[in-house]
Order: C-alpha cells, then sequence, then structure tokens
C-alpha cells in the first residue's frame, strides 16, 4: 500500500484515538465548548513543528537520529502521564455519579493538552514528511500523489476517530460508557508509554538488549493497514525489544485494577447513601 496513504493514516489515528474518547466524554456531560480549544491545539502544534523543521532544514545543523528518538519519547511519556491523568479523572467523576471530570477546569485542560501532544508525537519526522509531499506537489516536475495520499490518509484516520467518537456515545447506561472509555484510553496510553520507553532505548537513553525478543513482522508488516493501525491505535510492534514488551503490560495493570476495583457506599450526613 502507497507509504504516503499509510503515513496520513497512521498520523491520523495515533491522534484520533487519544482524542475521540476524552470529547465523547466532554459531550456526555455537556462540554461541547472544548471542540474548539482542542482543534486550535491541533493547529497550532502542526504549524508549530513545521515552522521548526523549516528553520532547522535551514540551518547548518539539522537534528541527529538520536536527537529526533529522544524528543519524539519524551512527548510520548508526557502524552501517556497526561492520558492517564484523565483517565483517572473520568474514574472520579463516575464514581461520585457528578461526572466531575468534564466540569472541573482540570478536565478541560488534559484534553487540549493530551490533543496537542497526540498530534505532536511524529514531531520533526511527522512534519518533514508532510514538507517533502507539498514540494513533490510544487516543484518543477510537480506530482500531487503524494500529497493525496497523505490527505486521503488523514481523512481516513479522522472517519475512523468520528465513528470512535459516536460508537461511544451509544453506550448505555453512564456506568458502562465512563468505565469502557477510561479502559479503552489506558489501553492506548499503555500503547504511546510503550513507544516513548523504546524510543528512549534506542536513543541510548535508557539501557536494555536492542535485541527483539520475537519477529512477527512477516505476518504483520508495517507498510499494510492493519499493521498502520496496530502501531497507532495501540503501540503494536512486530519485533519488541524486551523492555517495551515488559513496560506495555505493566503499565496498564495498576490503572485497571483501580478502575475495575468495586464502588464502595458510605452514608451521608442526612443517613442517605452516598458515594465515597
Amino acid at each position: 500500500m502507497d507509504g504516503t496513504f499509510l503515513f496520513g493514516l497512521g498520523t491520523g489515528l495515533s491522534a484520533g484515538v487519544v482524542i475521540a474518547p476524552l470529547l465523547a466524554v466532554a459531550a456526555r456531560t455537556g462540554r461541547f465548548a472544548l471542540l474548539r480549544p482542542v482543534l486550535v491545539a491541533v493547529g497550532a502544534t502542526f504549524a508549530f513543528f513545521l515552522v521548526l523543521d523549516a528553520v532547522l532544514e535551514s540551518g547548518s545543523r539539522e537534528p541527529t537520529v538520536r536527537t529526533l528518538g529522544i524528543l519524539t519519547g519524551v512527548l510520548s511519556l508526557l502524552a501517556a502521564g497526561l492520558i492517564t491523568w484523565a483517565v483517572f479523572e473520568i474514574h472520579r467523576g463516575a464514581r461520585r455519579r457528578a461526572y466531575g471530570p468534564a466540569v472541573r477546569p482540570l478536565y478541560a485542560g488534559l484534553v487540549v493538552a493530551a490533543a496537542a501532544l497526540s498530534v505532536g508525537l511524529g514531531g520533526l519526522g511527522q512534519a518533514r514528511f508532510i514538507r517533502a509531499a507539498v514540494r513533490a506537489a510544487t516543484g518543477e516536475e510537480a506530482s500531487l500523489l503524494p500529497l493525496m495520499g497523505v490527505v486521503l490518509g488523514l481523512s481516513t484516520g479522522v472517519v475512523v476517530a468520528l465513528a470512535l467518537f459516536h460508537g461511544l456515545l451509544r453506550i448505555r447506561p453512564d456506568r458502562w460508557f465512563f468505565t469502557g472509555t477510561a479502559v479503552l484510553l489506558t489501553v492506548v496510553g499503555a500503547g504511546v508509554f510503550a513507544q516513548g520507553v523504546n524510543n528512549l532505548q534506542f536513543a541510548h537513553v535508557f539501557g536494555g538488549d536492542l535485541t527483539p525478543v520475537y519477529n512477527v513482522y512477516s505476518e504483520v508488516p508495517l507498510d499494510t493497514w492493519y499493521g498502520t493501525a496496530l502501531t497507532s491505535t495501540v503501540g503494536f510492534s512486530p519485533f519488541p525489544t524486551a523492555l517495551q514488551v515488559t513496560v506495555w503490560f505493566l503499565y496498564p495493570v495498576p490503572v485497571l485494577l483501580l478502575l475495575l476495583a468495586p464502588i464502595r457506599f458510605g452514608r451521608s450526613v442526612g443517613g442517605a447513601g452516598a458515594e465515597e
């Protein structure tokens, strides 16, 4: 499958699986106004990395592969942290049945920041690819195919994210909606965290053996739509290191244990049952 389409698809999916559930929670609790700042954050992040890449390209020194790996790794860890924070905000509101995460200003800030970081995970590499597609469309031997591939891939990712958004909003009752959305974000966060650790490991920030613990590339190649989808949504790698696999499985365990713990009931001052 065309590499430019897969690039656009991966970019759209990696941001969409983070933004769609977070906005679904906001919509379910009446905070529709969050859509505008999220769109502004997404656009500003794209513009920032495009400008930064252009500035670096015009300078005397370009960032090394190690520098790009460290940048992507750090952004991934920050994004995973924000996703986890948002998950517990969702859980907090669901336990109190006041749907606090959507009415607290903190949740709005988390959504905007997580949206920006999810778009920026590709960083300079993503910006460089897009600028190359634009140059191919405007150069002497102009070809619109690379740019069309990127746009079509991004559009497909956006459509999938919209389908996820509307699908989540159909979940009833509210308890299942909030729990299901939080679990989904936990799985996505595990993938983002594991990819960040992997980038930092290959940049020699973290130690550990870089030899893959298994290799299923022939079964799930990255140059296919399903390979791209798995990598972009849950952090799948056909040839992961031992540290990457360990992190992916250990990250969600404490989060899911807290999310799925039974809700305890106490007694309010007036004698009526209330959740702690």
